[in-house]
Protein backbone atom coordinates (compact mmCIF):
# COMPACT_ATOMS: atom_id res chain seq x y z
CA UNK A 1 0.00 0.00 0.00
CA UNK A 2 1.12 3.33 -0.74
CA UNK A 3 1.09 6.50 1.65
CA UNK A 4 -2.64 7.82 1.44
CA UNK A 5 -5.14 10.18 2.92
CA UNK A 6 -7.69 8.22 5.05
CA UNK A 7 -11.23 8.43 4.31
CA UNK A 8 -13.87 9.11 5.81
CA UNK A 9 -15.52 5.89 5.45
CA UNK A 10 -12.10 3.72 6.99
CA UNK A 11 -12.23 5.66 9.88
CA UNK A 12 -12.79 2.35 12.23
CA UNK A 13 -10.55 0.35 10.19
CA UNK A 14 -7.59 2.85 10.54
CA UNK A 15 -8.30 3.28 14.41
CA UNK A 16 -9.69 -0.24 15.42
CA UNK A 17 -6.15 -2.02 16.60
CA UNK A 18 -4.07 0.84 18.47
CA UNK A 19 -1.32 -1.43 17.64
CA UNK A 20 0.47 1.05 15.19
CA UNK A 21 -1.31 4.09 15.54
CA UNK A 22 0.86 7.63 15.52
CA UNK A 23 -1.17 11.12 16.47
CA UNK A 24 -0.23 14.42 16.48
CA UNK A 25 0.43 15.05 20.23
CA UNK A 26 -1.09 19.04 19.88
CA UNK A 27 -4.49 17.76 18.22
CA UNK A 28 -4.46 14.52 20.11
CA UNK A 29 -4.49 16.55 23.18
CA UNK A 30 -7.16 19.00 22.35
CA UNK A 31 -9.86 16.07 21.55
CA UNK A 32 -8.45 13.31 24.58
CA UNK A 33 -10.03 15.12 27.14
CA UNK A 34 -13.25 14.99 26.43
CA UNK A 35 -12.21 11.19 26.11
CA UNK A 36 -10.97 11.04 29.09
CA UNK A 37 -14.21 12.68 30.59
CA UNK A 38 -16.81 10.13 29.73
CA UNK A 39 -14.32 6.70 29.93
CA UNK A 40 -15.44 5.17 32.60
CA UNK A 41 -19.11 5.59 31.52
CA UNK A 42 -19.18 5.43 27.94
CA UNK A 43 -18.61 1.83 26.37
CA UNK A 44 -16.99 3.25 22.89
CA UNK A 45 -14.84 5.46 25.13
CA UNK A 46 -14.06 2.62 27.35
CA UNK A 47 -13.12 -0.17 25.02
CA UNK A 48 -11.99 2.36 22.24
CA UNK A 49 -11.00 5.30 22.88
CA UNK A 50 -8.35 5.71 20.01
CA UNK A 51 -11.41 5.01 17.40
CA UNK A 52 -13.13 7.92 18.62
CA UNK A 53 -9.87 9.66 18.63
CA UNK A 54 -9.27 9.23 15.02
CA UNK A 55 -12.94 9.75 14.03
CA UNK A 56 -12.78 13.73 15.87
CA UNK A 57 -8.94 14.11 14.15
CA UNK A 58 -10.22 12.74 10.58
CA UNK A 59 -13.51 14.89 11.21
CA UNK A 60 -11.17 18.12 12.09
CA UNK A 61 -8.26 17.35 9.95
CA UNK A 62 -6.43 14.67 7.66
CA UNK A 63 -5.32 10.94 8.80
CA UNK A 64 -2.87 9.11 6.32
CA UNK A 65 -2.21 5.02 5.93
CA UNK A 66 1.40 5.12 6.02
CA UNK A 67 2.98 2.78 3.89
CA UNK A 68 5.85 1.29 6.08
CA UNK A 69 4.90 -1.83 8.35
CA UNK A 70 5.33 0.51 12.38
CA UNK A 71 4.06 -3.10 13.85
CA UNK A 72 3.28 -6.73 13.26
CA UNK A 73 0.40 -8.21 14.64
CA UNK A 74 -1.27 -11.76 14.86
CA UNK A 75 -4.98 -11.59 14.16
CA UNK A 76 -6.72 -13.19 17.08
CA UNK A 77 -3.81 -15.19 19.24
CA UNK A 78 -4.89 -14.83 22.10
CA UNK A 79 -8.43 -14.92 24.15
CA UNK A 80 -8.74 -10.92 24.62
CA UNK A 81 -9.66 -10.27 28.69
CA UNK A 82 -10.90 -6.62 27.14
CA UNK A 83 -14.46 -5.60 28.88
CA UNK A 84 -17.17 -2.76 28.70
CA UNK A 85 -17.16 -0.82 32.04
CA UNK A 86 -20.18 -3.19 33.42
CA UNK A 87 -17.52 -6.20 33.20
CA UNK A 88 -19.19 -7.92 30.63
CA UNK A 89 -17.12 -9.01 27.32
CA UNK A 90 -16.92 -6.36 24.88
CA UNK A 91 -17.36 -8.48 21.91
CA UNK A 92 -20.73 -9.81 22.57
CA UNK A 93 -24.38 -8.62 21.71
CA UNK A 94 -24.58 -6.46 25.11
CA UNK A 95 -21.21 -4.82 24.87
CA UNK A 96 -21.87 -4.19 20.67
CA UNK A 97 -25.24 -2.52 21.69
CA UNK A 98 -23.67 -0.47 24.70
CA UNK A 99 -20.44 0.68 22.69
CA UNK A 100 -23.01 1.68 19.43
CA UNK A 101 -24.91 3.83 22.02
CA UNK A 102 -21.48 5.09 23.13
CA UNK A 103 -20.32 5.87 19.73
CA UNK A 104 -23.52 7.78 18.74
CA UNK A 105 -23.77 9.76 21.99
CA UNK A 106 -20.34 10.99 21.69
CA UNK A 107 -20.55 12.07 17.82
CA UNK A 108 -23.68 13.98 19.48
CA UNK A 109 -21.78 15.72 22.47
CA UNK A 110 -19.16 16.31 19.70
CA UNK A 111 -21.34 18.79 17.58
CA UNK A 112 -21.32 21.52 20.33
CA UNK A 113 -17.56 21.22 20.44
CA UNK A 114 -17.07 21.74 16.50
CA UNK A 115 -17.11 25.20 15.19
CA UNK A 116 -16.79 24.28 11.31
CA UNK A 117 -19.79 23.17 9.74
CA UNK A 118 -17.45 21.14 7.47
CA UNK A 119 -16.14 19.23 10.47
CA UNK A 120 -19.54 18.70 11.26
CA UNK A 121 -20.32 17.42 8.25
CA UNK A 122 -17.19 15.07 8.38
CA UNK A 123 -18.62 13.95 12.55
CA UNK A 124 -21.95 13.26 10.92
CA UNK A 125 -20.69 11.50 7.95
CA UNK A 126 -19.46 8.55 10.54
CA UNK A 127 -21.92 8.87 12.61
CA UNK A 128 -23.76 7.57 10.05
CA UNK A 129 -21.29 4.70 9.12
CA UNK A 130 -21.83 3.65 12.87
CA UNK A 131 -25.93 3.98 12.47
CA UNK A 132 -25.74 1.76 9.55
CA UNK A 133 -23.72 -0.90 10.81
CA UNK A 134 -25.55 -0.97 13.75
CA UNK A 135 -27.63 -3.98 13.12
CA UNK A 136 -24.41 -5.76 11.88
CA UNK A 137 -22.69 -5.00 14.90
CA UNK A 138 -25.26 -6.44 17.09
CA UNK A 139 -25.13 -9.88 14.88
CA UNK A 140 -21.19 -9.99 15.17
CA UNK A 141 -21.66 -10.08 18.85
CA UNK A 142 -24.63 -12.57 18.67
CA UNK A 143 -22.66 -14.72 16.67
CA UNK A 144 -19.38 -15.08 19.10
CA UNK A 145 -21.74 -15.59 22.56
CA UNK A 146 -24.38 -17.04 21.00
CA UNK A 147 -24.09 -18.36 17.68
CA UNK A 148 -27.52 -20.37 18.28
CA UNK A 149 -29.74 -17.62 18.17
CA UNK A 150 -28.03 -16.23 15.19
CA UNK A 151 -30.43 -17.47 12.93
CA UNK A 152 -33.76 -15.87 14.96
CA UNK A 153 -32.20 -12.80 14.47
CA UNK A 154 -31.97 -12.45 11.10
CA UNK A 155 -35.41 -14.14 10.74
CA UNK A 156 -36.47 -11.08 12.72
CA UNK A 157 -34.15 -8.37 11.00
CA UNK A 158 -35.47 -9.90 7.99
CA UNK A 159 -39.17 -9.33 9.42
CA UNK A 160 -38.45 -6.18 10.49
CA UNK A 161 -37.66 -4.95 6.87
CA UNK A 162 -40.21 -6.70 5.27
CA UNK A 163 -42.84 -5.25 7.20
CA UNK A 164 -41.30 -1.85 6.95
CA UNK A 165 -41.04 -2.34 2.75
CA UNK A 166 -45.01 -3.41 3.13
CA UNK A 167 -46.08 -0.23 4.93
CA UNK A 168 -43.91 2.16 2.11
CA UNK A 169 -45.77 0.25 -0.76
CA UNK A 170 -49.26 0.40 1.33
CA UNK A 171 -48.20 4.09 1.78
CA UNK A 172 -47.43 4.82 -1.68
CA UNK A 173 -50.53 3.16 -3.05
CA UNK A 174 -52.39 5.60 -0.92
CA UNK A 175 -50.76 8.25 -2.00
CA UNK A 176 -51.64 7.49 -5.88
CA UNK A 177 -54.97 7.12 -5.60
CA UNK A 178 -55.17 10.84 -3.55
CA UNK A 179 -52.74 12.45 -5.33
Amino acid sequence: MNTRKIKITEFRESSTHISGLVFRVDAAKKISKNIKNIIDSNSAAYVYPQVLLTSMLLSTGDGYWYSKVLCRQKEHSQNSSITNPDGNVYYGFEGRFQQALGFLEFFDSMQDVLVNDIHKKKLNSIKSLVTNSFVASLRSGLAHTKPELVPAFDRGCLNVVLNQYLVFRALRKLLRVFC
